[in-house]
């Protein structure tokens, strides 16, 4: 039985705010096939949104070695008052060559980061280097 998920790269983000001020959206751009960002944040919430990506390698013909290329990245912006949140996650690989004409390795990276007034963070929850390469990440803002 073929499931439409066992070809899908996911990803979970996690907002936490944790803050007495709703958050409103400003904008949001992201690479993958599936997925959107929420309209607001209530205060004192825990918020889960998820996107679906495509796990595929670019098919180039040369390969670029130390290079890191986006499987998914999204970037989005929410305000709390008059400041504004900047939040920002990508998967991204690189090929590192190898010896003795043996195929080139890869080599995995998760980024996040989010900007903004106050105590904010962001940690990668979980991740897999194994295909499809599922992870998540918090965005907690205090």
């Amino acid at each position: 039985m073929n499931s439409k998920f066992s070809d899908t790269l996911i990803v979970n983000l996690r907002v936490i705010n944790n803050t007495a001020h709703e958050l409103k959206r400003i904008e949001g751009t992201h690479s993958g096939r599936e997925g959107s960002f929420p309209p607001e944040f209530s205060a004192h919430s825990r918020n889960v949104f998820q996107f679906h990506a495509a796990p595929h390698f670019k098919g180039d013909i040369l390969i670029e070695y130390g290079v890191k290329k986006p499987f998914f990245e999204t970037r989005f912006a929410y305000s709390i008052g008059n400041e504004i949140l900047q939040f920002e996650t990508s998967f991204l690989y690189a090929y590192e060559k190898s010896y003795l004409h043996q195929s080139p390795r890869v080599n995995y990276f998760w980024t996040h980061s989010v900007i903004g007034p106050g105590d904010c963070n962001s940690r990668l929850r979980q991740h897999s280097d194994v295909y499809p390469y599922n992870y998540a990440v918090d965005f907690t803002i205090e």
